[in-house]
């Protein structure tokens, strides 16, 4: 199939449509989370958190922040994780965050080796924080009291630097030991995995190349088009192992088309199931609206995407 032309307003359309900004609004709320993928976790809250912005201006009245806990903490339709950022992410996608989680700190980076050299001094502090939500259950971070048990004081000038118990609970979290199982106040509150997680749910990751067939493929449904820069910052950011080979199957496969952008050099895809919302927009048949987004909204969260498209030079 030869490439499709696409403006630039195509493009934008496309865009906003697969975001589920357009003028029809979704009414479910793990409708947008499946069109998304994810939905990024920050602290900032001049308005309201970030993820509650990003929701609201999809579904509008419909959203209640009750739902929200509802699918996070009872239902567990929904786990807080990496994706591009700190996010909330669907619990069905557990094996493509996986990946992440076996791999953590096996990287050759000097980075990758402090993490593992600290977590070996302090394993004393690993294995009692285990026990000690083994024995209690959730708990909050301050509910931890690991007096004496901190052998080297993890160095940083980030938010975890001097504080072990906390970098122990990220690292744990990350590695997939540990989850956010609810919130106090907005503050986590951690319990082992096994004590979370639903057991229908496949804990297996996903192999490099099925890793990047799947995540890919959420990208691109997600952004409308997108070139190969564009999917390696989206969703699973910075973890596309075998990307171009994955590509090039989808697109032997027939599941995503090629298409140029009148404007703007470069390959582009699209998934073929939104060939049908492509000739709709192509043929005007398309309404918008007006929405607030949030500084960290998937739509304009990649910054040199945003300016691209939007002519919009978005600095915090």
């Amino acid at each position: 199939m030869s490439a499709i032309t696409l403006s630039r307003q195509d493009v934008r359309r496309l865009a906003i449509s697969k975001q589920q900004l357009a003028a029809d609004r979704p009414v479910d709320l793990m409708d947008v989370f499946r069109a998304l993928g994810c939905v990024q976790l920050d602290p900032i809250s001049a308005v309201a958190r970030s993820h509650l912005l990003v929701l609201w201006s999809r579904l509008g009245a419909a959203f209640d922040h009750a739902d929200l806990d509802r699918a996070l903490f009872a239902d567990r339709h929904l786990f807080e994780y990496w994706a591009h950022a700190a996010s909330i992410v669907l619990t069905d996608d557990y094996p493509i965050h996986a990946w992440m989680m076996k791999r953590y700190s096996t990287g050759d980076s000097d980075y990758h080796q402090r993490v593992r050299d600290w977590v070996t001094k302090n394993d004393a502090l690993r294995r009692f924080i285990l026990a000690e939500l083994d024995a209690k259950g959730a708990l909050l971070s301050r509910q931890i009291e690991a007096d004496g048990l901190q052998d080297e004081v993890w160095v940083s000038t980030g938010w975890t630097g001097g504080r072990n118990v906390p970098k122990m609970l990220d690292y744990l979290w990350t590695k997939g030991e540990i989850m956010v199982a609810g919130r106090v106040s907005g503050q986590k509150a951690w319990a082992l995995t096994d004590h979370v997680l639903p057991t229908h749910v496949t804990r297996d990751p996903l192999d490099d190349q099925a890793l990047t067939l799947t995540a890919a493929q959420t990208a691109i449904k997600a952004l409308g088009a997108a070139t190969i820069a564009h999917i390696r910052v989206h969703y699973t950011r910075g973890r596309y192992p075998t990307l171009p080979e994955a590509l090039k199957q989808l697109e032997h496969d027939g599941i995503i088309v090629r298409a140029q952008v009148e404007g703007i050099s470069g390959v582009w895809y699209i998934h073929a199931d939104d060939l049908p919302l492509v000739r709709a927009i192509q043929a005007d048949q398309w309404d918008g609206r007006t929405a607030l987004l949030s500084p960290f909204d998937n739509l304009i969260c990649d910054r040199k995407r945003t300016a691209a498209l939007f002519d919009f030079d978005f600095t915090i």
